[in-house]
């Protein structure tokens, strides 16, 4: 098979790649990219010289691909950076517009980006895009996967939990109430006081469910512990009151859970 058919120096492939460059300078998002479509060439002919990008005309032969392709290796710039040395691998770098981010702008950013190369994906072996937008949208991602898994789970053991301890199911409603208002309550004020959602603090839904628990097994056990005795519910809470107000009290001081927000994204 002819080694030219192999690189991506082909002018139907070159003017997909082109096309997607465009598409990716008209975002907003965008301040400007670097590719060999841009990247200029300074060259001299019959005395003239010439500054126009390496790629500002797609080559139409085989010869005028292979001189093209040389002369940005010979850059030292180029090759191994925008180039691979076999021509089968291009980079187009791509850098944003600090001014616009905002919140929301990594999905924004990513999702223009797969927007502008997916026609690429059926013309060319391997399209893809890294960089800080796309890790932080992939992170964003895992966190609420995560939060759909984790909170059930650990909600789902404390349940089981309670149940086989204390052998009733209605035990069960109170530690899922203070769970649930906890979680609702600390989210509402991390959202009011501006911290974000992440690796640091994705935990902090399952923290609440297993630390707060603790206090509602205590209190749970210790009123099981006043009916057992032939106590009536009123006296039994008046025990459990007196019995484990000082514990509760110092577990939950304690216990807090820190919320740094240095390490947000």
């Amino acid at each position: 098979m002819d080694s030219w058919a192999l690189t991506l120096f082909q002018p139907e492939k070159l003017s997909a790649v082109r096309d997607a460059v465009n598409r990716i300078n008209a975002s907003p998002w965008v301040q400007r990219t670097d590719s060999l479509f841009s990247r200029r060439y300074v060259r001299t002919i019959d005395g003239y010289i010439y500054t126009a990008p390496y790629l500002s005309k797609i080559p139409a032969t085989p010869a005028e691909a292979e001189a093209v392709r040389q002369a940005a290796l010979n850059n030292p710039l180029i090759a191994r950076n925008l180039l691979s040395p076999d021509g089968m691998a291009m980079a187009i770098n791509v850098y944003l517009d600090v001014k616009s981010q905002q919140y929301g702008s990594d999905q924004a950013v990513s999702h223009m980006l797969d927007e502008a190369l997916a026609p690429l994906q059926n013309r060319l072996h391997t399209v893809f895009h890294v960089g800080d937008p796309y890790i932080r949208t992939g992170i964003s991602e895992r966190i609420r996967q995560d939060q759909t898994t984790i909170v059930p789970l650990a909600l789902l053991m404390l349940v089981a939990t309670l149940i086989v301890a204390l052998r009733h199911l209605l035990v069960a409603v109170i530690p899922l109430a203070t769970a649930g208002v906890s979680i609702l309550w600390t989210l509402g004020l991390m959202a009011v006081l501006g911290i974000p959602v992440n690796i640091m603090t994705s935990i902090i839904p399952a923290l609440l469910i297993i630390i707060g628990s603790t206090e509602d097994i205590h209190l749970l056990t210790e009123y099981q512990a006043g009916i057992r005795k032939g106590k009536k519910p009123r006296r039994a809470l008046q025990l459990m009151s007196k019995n484990m107000g000082i514990a509760v009290t110092l577990t939950f001081v304690t216990c807090q859970v820190p919320i740094d927000h240095r390490f947000s994204f």
